[in-house]
Formats: structure tokens, sequence, C-alpha cells
């Protein structure tokens, strides 16, 4: 592929987003407005044109990727003491060791604040770096602590984190990978595979029987138009990837904007780990069901500018990557990174506004510090070799 391309990635995914949805396999979904579907074009047929200008460039920076040494121990030390100062902390009592004991919920789970989500960020930087460095060198030993960094996310059941760090390994997997057919094929039956996986998990997770999907079948209230040859455990996946769509259009012919910059503001631009604290998180997106609680990227914007929201925000953020990616150290493992980084969050898109989510945004902060060779002498923060 030898190829990371945020902006096509944004219009592939919101591509699918949109034929899916219009399969009307479910009977919640309202129709989409002229409105929204002139700017779902204009999105996606802007990021395409950028990303076709910017391809050669992209492909040239992969292609010539210089490794160079790279000592991970002082950061590998950061993430053990901040992981054992976390578990102090909470007296042992972290997500997966109530799940086991069942005496509390993973949702009952109060950290240090800022410093757990700076270290889940820094946990998250690492892991993926390493992935990055073996898959360039080969070494076995940076499998090893991608697995180990991984599996942090376990201890504090962290499902969100472990699903953007496998994008994020894959696509850094592929960059320097010729496609054949035969891997495409593999590809997709291995994505195939996941997605019923996750109508099992969702059946299980329900409590009912691994082939009962009787409750997203209701939940969802499935349409005739879904084919009967098609397992049903599919459609939890189709639901996780397409209410988020429904959910944004019944906002905005529902809710009426307030146009209140200082929130927007808050909520579009600001990390959500301290803009809940600078801004009340009142929800007003207006939901098709309440369990169905997610709503694009683009939900926030909405509700206080309606669809001019959607257009501020989508020219926002497609400036932060061409500036951005012009800050990248070209030829470098940060590249590689920076923009496996930037395609994971366009990836997201369609779910949740990974611009503020801090665990995967907040990396590109670590990143840019590791292409301007900040070194230990100078700032003790772990980016490079000079660690």
């Amino acid at each position: 592929m030898k190829m990371l391309n945020p902006f096509i990635a944004y219009s592939l995914i919101w591509s699918m987003v949109v034929f899916l949805y219009e399969l009307k396999y479910s009977f919640l979904y309202p129709n989409i407005s002229m409105e929204l579907y002139v700017f779902i074009s204009f999105s996606i047929l802007s990021s395409l044109l950028i990303g076709i200008l910017y391809n050669s460039n992209i492909k040239k920076n992969i292609k010539n990727i210089k490794i160079e040494n790279y000592n991970i121990k002082f950061p590998l030390y950061l993430i053990f003491l901040g992981n054992l100062i976390q578990i102090l902390y909470v007296k042992g009592q972290v997500p997966i060791i109530q799940i086991l004991t069942k005496t509390g919920s993973y949702t009952d789970f109060k950290g240090i604040k800022t410093f757990f989500t700076i270290l889940m960020v820094y946990n998250s930087y690492i892991s993926c770096m390493s992935f990055a460095i073996y898959n360039y060198t080969k070494k076995t030993i940076y499998i090893y602590i991608y697995i180990v960094l991984l599996s942090v996310n376990i201890i504090y059941y962290n499902r969100g984190g472990i699903m953007i760090s496998l994008v994020i390994a894959t696509l850094i997997f592929f960059s320097n990978k010729k496609i054949s057919t035969v891997k495409i094929i593999t590809l997709l039956i291995l994505v195939l595979l996941i997605l019923w996986g996750v109508g099992v998990a969702g059946n299980i997770r329900s409590k009912s029987e691994w082939n009962d999907s009787s409750k997203i079948l209701y939940l969802g209230k499935i349409s005739d138009e879904y084919p009967k040859n098609i397992p049903v455990e599919y459609f939890w996946s189709y639901i996780y990837i397409t209410s988020p769509l429904g959910n944004l259009q019944k906002t905005l012919l529902e809710v009426e904007p307030n146009y209140n910059l200082n929130e927007y503001i808050v909520k579009n631009i600001i990390p959500d780990f301290l803009s809940k604290r600078l801004i009340s998180l009142d929800n007003r997106t207006s939901y098709m069901d309440p369990s169905l609680n997610v709503s694009t990227m683009y939900i926030s914007s909405a509700i206080i500018f309606n669809m001019l929201g959607l257009y501020i925000t989508f020219i926002i953020y497609l400036l932060f990557k061409i500036i951005f990616i012009k800050l990248l150290k070209k030829n470098s493992i940060y590249y590689i990174l920076g923009m496996a980084v930037l395609c994971a969050m366009e990836i997201f898109s369609f779910f949740s506004n990974m611009y503020v989510y801090s665990v995967v945004s907040f990396q590109l902060v670590f990143i840019l510090l590791g292409c301007y060779k900040i070194k230990r002498k100078r700032i003790k923060f772990g980016i490079r070799s000079s660690f």
C-alpha cells in the first residue's frame, strides 16, 4: 500500500457509512436531508481532492523512512512508575479486578484526574511507536513491548483504547507493504470474522445466548430490507456503524442551535480531559434511542450552530491536518506514526470526535515533540533514542 492518507481515509469512511445507511436496514433511521447530503458530499469530495494532491508526497516520505537507533527504556520506566502510582492510588481496585470479582463496574473507576489521562495517552503513544519500530526493523523486542503496553488497556478495561491502538498498528503494518489480491481477500475475511465476533459479543453482553440476536433486532428495529442470507449477528455492526449518522440527522432536525461561540471552542477545539472541567457537559443530542448514544464527530457543532457548524468544523480540522503534516519530520518514524494516528482519527470520525478525544489526539503532541528532537538532558519526557 505504501500510503497513509488521512484525507482519503475520511472520504472512504464517510462514503461507506452513507452507503450502508441508505440500505435502510433499520426502521429507526430518518431520511438524510438534502442539506446534510450536500455537506457530506462537499466534505468527501474536498478531502478526496486534497488527498490526491498530497498522495505522491506521502508515498515518497513513507518509502524513504530512515530508521534511527531507538532506546525506549526510559519511557517504559515512566509508564511502569505511572501505572504503579495509579494502582496504589485506587488501592488495587482497577476495573478488570472489579469485573472479575464482581465488586464493581469499569464505569466506577476514578483515576487520578489529568494524570491518568496523560498516562494513557503516553502509553498508547509508546505502544504504537514500538510497533512502528518493529515494522521497519523486525526487532522482536519491540513487538513484545507493543503487546505488553497494549495489555495495559485491559487492566483499565479500556476497550476503545485497544480498538484504536489496533487500528493504528494495522495502518502502520500496511504502510510499507504491497497489497496483493490474496492479502486483500485475507484482510476482508478477517474483517468479516471480527464483525461477526462483535455481534456474538453483543449477544453475550446483552445476557442472551451467543447466537440469539433478538435484543439488537428489537432495539435496532430491523427492516424487511435486511438480506435473509446475511447472519443477523452482523446487524450489531450495522447499527454501530450507521446509527451515529441517524442521531446526527435527528439532532439537526429537532435541536434548536444556541450559537454559543465559547461552548463551540471548548467542545470542538480543547481536549476533553480539559473541556469537561471548563464547561457543563449537558447533552442536548436527540437520540433515535437512548441506547444508541454516539453521534459522529460533528454532533457538538450541529447542536451549537446547526448545519453551519458542520462546515466550520470540517474546515478547521482540514486546515489542522494540512498544518500538522507540514510540521512532521519527513522520512522519519514520526512521520509514519503521525499519519497513522491522523488516519485512525478519520476512520473513527463517523463514531465520535477524535480531535478532542485526548487518548488519541494528544498523541500528536508527543509525535511533534519527537520530530523536533527534544532530548532528555533538556526536557525529561522520553521521546527519542536519546531518552
